[in-house]
């Protein structure tokens, strides 16, 4: 679900469509009513996008295909990504 135009908080769920994002959202679902049933207070974390010296995953990938001098600049869309 694209979501434009404002920030994104935790009322902001999406609709997960791979299978990660589907059983992570399940977990955090189950995890929720737990708290609420036990009086546990449950903190759902989804940190930024995390990068360093060995990096993995879709983050390499664009940084070899830049250091080859094939990867296109990217058009801007305005989207906002935070990494630490």
């Amino acid at each position: 679900m694209p979501l434009s135009g404002h920030c994104v908080s935790e009322n902001d769920q999406g609709d997960p469509e791979e299978a990660y994002g589907k059983t992570k959202r399940e977990a955090e679902l189950k995890l929720l009513k737990i708290g609420k049933e036990s009086g546990m207070h449950v903190s759902i974390i989804r940190p930024s996008l995390v990068y360093g010296s060995n990096a993995k995953g879709n983050l390499q990938l664009m940084l070899s295909g830049i250091k080859k001098g094939c990867f296109p600049p990217l058009p801007e869309t305005g989207n906002k990504r935070s990494m630490i």
